[in-house]
């Protein structure tokens, strides 16, 4: 099938995860039988627009509270609060979007990454049930689009290597880039598991005088 990636069962070491379909198809702005002509026109404009004027932002705030049942909105809406630098926005958002759609794809990583960020690792493991999986967390879907492998993929990689689990993060890293290598989430992931710390620097250091002086 076109733009649909089979990676295959992962073994190594203690890590081990299933086989995934990974789709590759271009995502337009999202469509939904439940919205008007008129909602749709405004996903449309969203969709174009690089970065969303505030009118179209409060335009957005009413489609989210006029569909409350609508995960995806609510995820869009996120996105381009964080896209006009509106923060805790998008954190009061994501946090009460959980609450109300605990097990959609997009919602739990959404969540369980602002859980990493504020210390609350503990956290991860009830909002994915202890499953890191997602083969195993939604065995019914068949293919994941590229956007929900990888940003799984990412945050189980900062997730793990918090845990110092640096196998396993090393491991969902490889799975990320090999989907998605030049997104800023998989960037950030390689430097945090391959850039040097100044101290690790330093002992090089030390340890390359050592060596001179013998």
């Amino acid at each position: 099938m076109k733009d649909l990636l089979l990676i295959p069962e992962q073994k190594c070491g203690s890590f081990h995860l299933g086989a995934h379909y990974v789709c590759f198809e271009t995502r337009g702005s999202p469509t939904f039988p439940t919205l008007s002509e008129k909602e749709q026109q405004l996903l449309q404009e969203l969709n174009v627009a690089k970065v969303p004027s505030s009118q179209h932002l409060q335009s957005l705030e009413n489609l989210v509270a006029d569909h409350p049942t609508c995960p995806e909105l609510k995820n869009l809406l996120i996105f381009y609060y964080l896209k006009k630098k509106r923060l805790k926005k998008a954190e009061k958002l994501l946090v009460t979007s959980y609450k109300e759609h605990p097990h959609n794809i997009i919602v739990r990583i959404n969540y369980a990454d602002h859980c990493l960020r504020h210390g609350q690792m503990q956290k991860i493991s009830t909002i994915f049930s202890g499953i890191y999986d997602l083969s195993l967390l939604y065995p019914s879907q068949k293919v994941f689009h590229v956007s929900e492998f990888r940003g799984f993929m990412v945050l189980m990689g900062f997730y793990h290597l918090s845990l110092k689990d640096r196998e396993k993060a090393i491991c969902y890293h490889y799975l990320a880039a090999r989907v998605d290598p030049h997104h800023p989430g998989v960037k950030l992931l390689e430097k945090k598991l391959y850039t040097p710390s100044p101290l690790q620097n330093l002992l090089l250091c030390i340890k390359g005088c050592f060596v001179k002086i013998k």
